[in-house]
């Protein structure tokens, strides 16, 4: 399908798949949205800068750590090798303190929960779960009765982090968990994930099989 205006009956219409933005919708852009590419790129660095340390509420609102997992997730999905062999996930509890708790309700529990696991196409593997405290022990007595069985299987806590090391080869892993990888950045993901967001849109990569 061509990304070129259509003349219809002398008015000229854009496709529905256009492949690139109009002028006028840079415009609009800038009028109503506020957005320019130094503004763009100035609030990816403030994300990525949030995103390097632990969950903190007053620096990253709940909703917006919402808005981050479901945008994380989806954007993973879109690789089929991902599609195929699924996640394997490590939670790091360290720094989990009181001033979490008043989120880790049983409605955002349940939410988290079933957004993930049922309301994702994912394959979710394994878990790993470390530097667990008594707060986690509470959370799990909420939110273990509403897992399914298959899911509470593939849960393993770890008492400490180099036990990954039994699960994963040390080469992927970062070095504060014993493993090879000095610097666990993530910034050329992000770059490559913002280029096939732009390039394939809602149809994700293609298929190599």
């Amino acid at each position: 399908m061509s990304s070129k205006p259509l003349k219809i009956q002398g008015k000229e219409f854009l496709p529905l798949e256009t492949g690139y933005l109009t002028e006028s919708a840079i415009r609009k852009c800038k009028e109503e949205l506020n957005e320019t590419p130094e503004r763009k790129a100035k609030r990816i660095e403030e994300l990525r800068s949030l995103l390097e340390g632990k969950w903190d509420p007053s620096e990253l609102p709940i909703e917006r750590l919402k808005q981050t997992i479901v945008m994380v997730v989806c954007q993973a999905l879109r690789d089929p090798m991902t599609q195929i062999n699924g996640f394997k996930v490590i939670y790091d509890l360290d720094g989990l303190s009181y001033k979490h708790w008043k989120y880790f309700t049983p409605h955002n529990l349940f939410l988290f929960y079933n957004g993930i696991v049922n309301c994702s196409p994912a394959r979710y593997k394994e878990v790993y779960i470390i530097n667990e405290n008594i707060l986690l022990k509470l959370i799990w007595r909420v939110i273990k009765p509403v897992m399914s069985e298959k899911i509470k299987s593939r849960i393993r806590f770890l008492s400490n982090p180099e036990e990954l090391l039994d699960y994963f080869p040390r080469c992927i892993m970062s070095s504060e968990y014993g493993g090879d990888i000095l610097e666990a950045d993530i910034k050329d993901w992000i770059k490559r994930a913002n280029k096939e967001q732009q390039k394939f849109t809602l149809r994700g990569q293609p298929n190599y099989y």
